[in-house]
């Protein structure tokens, strides 16, 4: 009976552990943990006899190892940009604070800061969809996306203001630099699917890209046509639309000035500064406008994104009231629809924090 035991064992150690992955790839994502441990117990069996047990290695690889390395590396550099953006927007808001000035002129230079907290909490998201392969989501692709422009208009910003570029400013550029580069990274992963089999061409990746931005701006608008119906998430699709507009405004006046070959160095700075503020704001508001058209404010994503949200809107507010003196029909505009996205995502974020946050809360 010893004999027959350990020999049915070894007949189990020589089929490849892969052959039990063929009928789904996604199981095929971990190594094969579950399968060894089986294997190592069944060796151990046989008779009350007090032979030692066969030892089996814990851990079979098999052909997903490849994806889970890939997808822990991803996880890993959002990790860093996350870190690297909490730390530029102390170094900010430290800044900010050291210069002094009138509140009216200190809120107005916090404005920036709470955009790049607002990126540490978003990049923070997308790490938690890699570590359970949620990027193919379309809300972790418009992030990607939206962080990809935050990044770059910062970038763009830093070079303009090249020849007076303090260290504090030439640190803010890498850190954009590396965060465009890992979320451009992490976008494409999500548009692949998750798929290790497909290619990583330059042209297959061109034409993956031009498809899935045609269709993400498909989906974009049919988002908020649908979320425009809805009383609970119209707040989010005008803020939406009122950053899309600034947005706009910003590149075009840059477009029409460089035509004219009038574009100081100055104008470029804080036309790139506004864009990045309004580019981040904008992927952000339609991500919460649909999460609150399919009520799936109570997911952890939207749960971070409403509490950061309303706090970056709120210096938008606190920033408008304080310069009330040269307030003009835009700002005007900008602060009641600040206040309206303050108010809602505020509320989405008290009332979906789960009963052991408030429970915590109540015995402290």
């Amino acid at each position: 009976m010893i004999f027959s035991s350990r020999a049915a064992a070894l007949l189990l150690l020589v089929v490849p552990s892969t052959s039990f992955h063929f009928a789904s790839p996604a199981l095929s994502l971990r190594p094969n943990l579950q399968t060894s441990r089986a294997h190592t117990q069944l060796a151990s069996q046989g008779d009350d006899s007090e032979s030692e047990p066969l030892i089996v290695p814990e851990i079979v690889l098999d052909e997903g190892d490849e994806v889970v390395r890939a997808r822990e590396a991803q996880s890993s550099f959002y990790r860093t940009a996350t870190w690297l953006y909490g730390a530029t927007t102390f170094d900010s808001l430290s800044t900010v604070a050291r210069l002094g000035g009138p509140p009216a002129t200190a809120m107005a230079t916090s404005v920036p800061s709470a955009a790049l907290a607002l990126a540490a909490i978003s990049v923070h998201t997308l790490k938690s969809a890699s570590d359970s392969s949620r990027l193919n989501s379309d809300t972790y692709k418009r992030l990607n996306l939206s962080l990809m422009a935050f990044g770059l208009f910062n970038v763009v910003s830093g070079l303009a203001s090249f020849k007076t570029l303090t260290p504090m400013k030439s640190s803010q550029c890498a850190v954009h630099v590396y965060a465009v580069f890992v979320c451009l990274n992490g976008w494409l992963k999500g548009a692949r699917g998750l798929n290790p089999e497909a290619s990583t061409s330059t042209p297959a990746l061109s034409a993956l890209a031009m498809s899935e931005l045609l269709t993400g701006f498909k989906n974009t608008l049919s988002t908020l046509a649908t979320a425009s119906k809805s009383l609970a998430s119209l707040p989010y699709t005008l803020g939406a639309a009122g950053a899309f507009l600034m947005l706009l405004h910003d590149v075009v006046l840059m477009g029409v000035l460089a035509n004219k070959a009038a574009l100081p160095a100055a104008k470029v700075v804080s036309r790139c500064a506004s864009a990045a503020t309004s580019s981040i704001f904008l992927g952000i508001l339609v991500t919460l406008a649909d999460a609150c058209n399919r009520k799936r404010n109570n997911g952890t994503t939207f749960i971070y994104l409403n509490g950061a949200t309303s706090l970056s809107a709120a210096s938008v507010v606190l920033a408008s009231l304080l310069n009330s003196g040269s307030l003009n029909g835009r700002v005007k505009a900008t602060a009641a629809l600040a206040l309206s996205v303050c108010a809602v995502a505020f509320n989405n974020c008290r009332k979906n924090l789960p009963k052991e946050f408030w429970e915590g809360k109540a015995k402290q």
